[in-house]
């Protein structure tokens, strides 16, 4: 089954002391795994976006538009209208061919595989558990059908008018004939999975799946049988042209033809090693196939020849859907590109990119500003709700950034560097912090002390706005990954190996504490001067009552990693982490709600401005905004 990527391993978990972002999330994406994405759904009060209404749940998706969940399958009705459906529920709807694209609610928690339409214009999407959607307004709502499986559909396909055929894992095929309001299940033959299915306009069709599985049937997907192939290798696309050729893709850049409907195969010299995803030929000599790597293949001679054109190495292609003269959608990169030129030439209609934010601060004027991966900035205006790139600072990342006074910003990233922006955002002067190592974390007490931490145990202290810098440094063998102060004597860093130290002069000494782990602690927060808090590793959360001479450990219902922490007026906080955790309190830490983020995707940071608004930012360039949010007027 195509899946999207997961967004952490245990192979990068373990990688902190290169790169702080990089235990947490994947920064390439990794094609096909076998474990589907666990996704949470989304709440919101604005219409275009999820609404699964709770008690704590009032977030929304503010960047990028129209969504950051990673979409994998797209289909069109026509030139105009068409759909695309991915990861946590989505599904996005376009009106002008592809151009421009709205989210729609789905009412569906988990990843969606696969979305078709029928020659009566209705329109089905199949995902995780044997989930079965229904539209017959052109996708603009849907409504869920009974499932006679719980396996997970990965394709679903429309043999004729007011029939739809669905298949997934272990040899399901479900059957609708009345327009996708009854579904029965269809004995298969097989328990491998079965990915895709096309048909002739006769109803001969033909479906792939796991270990070169091809079925063929000559009733409208009534019935099935196998055909030997010559492959084990696992085939994810198909494509039927004509009356009789068809096409198969897979692993291993693996290519079949045939010129029987099926019915025998033979294995077509392939220009890349790399897996592919989807094919679609119009007629038997021009195809397009995409894959892995960003790869796409073009053909005018039905195979013998490719042309190699790529989109990014790193940008997965996981679908193909052409439609028009010349005209193709793909999602590439959990995103979606677009051609008018048959293939040449590709542009992003919707985002396909693994850039990742790590950190976000609202200025005391209600700017707000966002870094991360390539050193890229984001900045926003209007308390939020919009954001634009202000660029790239550096070629790394920057980790964190924060506020330093009315319109002030200082980030820190890779390699010692470190920036600092006037006018919340807009224009930046590189500081010098008299070190080389990865700055990690960053705090201002005023608009003239401040502090940076990082790699081997760097602390550098500023009483000038960051003009000059003096020596704090602590253990050269552990990296600090964050810093806090409550006043400009009392603070605490946090890092490697269950790590945090605490200062009563303002840095020019640190006393560790006990924490009772050996996790990295990845982020320190002062609620006061005495309550503080800590997150790191496997859902750890600890508690001081004394300025952090003394830790509890918290449980607040977390195993993922937890990436950062914020606090407001002594009671509102929150925690962010991996697979899209946001969790709250209301009453200074005592109790812990988790709220329905919407999002699989990773969190990173977290700010909490004066008025009690909340953003936060993660992988995918991801930026939600809690609702409910006070004006700072």
């Amino acid at each position: 089954m195509i899946q999207a990527p997961p967004r952490v391993s245990s192979a990068t978990q373990g990688a902190c002391t290169h790169n702080r972002c990089l235990w947490r999330i994947r920064s390439q994406w990794i094609p096909l795994i076998a474990l589907a994405i666990a996704a949470v759904g989304g709440c919101s009060t604005d219409p275009s976006t999820p609404q699964h209404p709770t008690d704590v749940c009032r977030w929304e998706w503010r960047h990028p538009v129209p969504l950051g969940s990673y979409l994998i399958r797209i289909d069109m009705r026509d030139e105009s209208t068409g759909l695309a459906v991915g990861s946590d529920g989505a599904i996005v709807r376009t009106t002008d061919g592809g151009r421009t694209w709205s989210r729609v609610e789905s009412g569906v928690e988990g990843t969606i595989w696969d979305v078709t339409y029928s020659e009566s214009g209705t329109a089905v999407a199949v995902g995780v558990d044997g989930v079965i959607l229904r539209s017959r307004d052109d996708g603009r709502s849907w409504v869920p059908r009974t499932s006679p499986s719980e396996q997970a559909l990965a394709g679903i396909a429309s043999p004729r008018r007011n029939t739809f055929l669905a298949l997934g894992n272990g040899g399901t095929i479900l059957l609708s004939d009345d327009d996708g309001v009854t579904w029965r299940s269809l004995a298969s033959g097989v328990k491998c999975s079965l990915e895709y299915a096309r048909f002739y306009s006769e109803g001969r069709g033909i479906a792939v799946g796991d270990s070169g599985t091809i079925l063929v049937s000559d009733d409208f997907g009534s019935t099935w049988a196998m055909v030997p192939v010559e492959t084990s290798t696992w085939l994810y696309g198909v494509s039927c042209v004509g009356d009789s050729v068809a096409y198969a893709v897979g692993w291993n850049g693996t290519i079949l033809k045939s010129r029987d409907r099926g019915i025998t195969w033979r294995q077509l010299a392939s220009p890349t090693g790399h897996i592919l995803y989807a094919v679609d030929f119009v007629t038997e000599a021009d195809g397009l196939i995409v894959g892995g790597w960003g790869d796409v293949l073009k053909t005018s001679d039905g195979g013998a020849t490719w042309e190699q054109v790529s989109v990014g190495a790193n940008k997965n292609v996981v679908s193909l859907c052409r439609f028009g003269a010349g005209r193709a959608l793909i999602g590439a990169g959990g995103g979606i590109l677009a051609t008018s030129d048959g293939g040449l030439t590709w542009s992003e209609v919707v985002y396909s990119g693994n850039d990742i934010l790590c950190d976000v601060t609202m200025t005391r004027d209600c700017c707000g500003v966002a870094v991360g991966s390539g050193g890229i900035v984001l900045t926003s205006e209007d308390r939020g709700v919009s954001w634009s790139s202000r660029g790239s600072l550096t070629d790394g990342y920057l980790y964190r950034v924060c506020s330093a006074g009315s319109e002030a910003v200082v980030a820190v990233g890779d390699g010692g560097k470190a920036f600092r922006s006037g006018d919340g955002g807009q224009t930046w002067l590189e500081l010098f912090c008299d070190t080389d190592r990865n700055l990690y974390g960053v705090a201002f007490i005023d608009s003239l002390r401040g502090w940076v931490v990082g790699a081997d145990g760097v602390v550098r202290k500023t009483e000038d706005g960051g003009d000059s810098w003096r020596v704090q440094d602590v253990d050269s063998w552990r990296n600090i990954f964050g810093v806090a102060f409550a006043t400009p004597e009392i603070g605490l860093l946090s890092g490697d190996l269950g790590g945090i130290y605490t200062t009563a002069d303002g840095g020019e000494s640190w006393v560790p504490a006990v924490t009772g782990t050996m996790a990295p602690i990845e982020n320190v927060c002062m609620n006061s001067v005495t309550d503080a808090w800590a997150v790191g590793r496997d859902g750890l959360c600890l508690h001081s009552v004394d300025a952090g001479v003394n830790w509890v450990r918290v449980d607040i219902g977390q195993v993922n990693p937890l990436t950062d922490i914020a606090f407001f007026d002594g009671a509102t906080g929150l925690v962010v982490g991996l697979g899209g955790v946001i969790v709250r309190t209301q009453d200074g830490g005592r109790s812990w709600v988790a709220d329905d983020s919407g999002t699989s995707n990773s969190i990173l940071g977290v700010t909490l401005d004066r008025e009690g608004g909340a953003l936060v930012v993660g992988e995918r360039l991801t930026v939600m905004q809690f609702v409910q949010v006070v004006s700072c007027e």
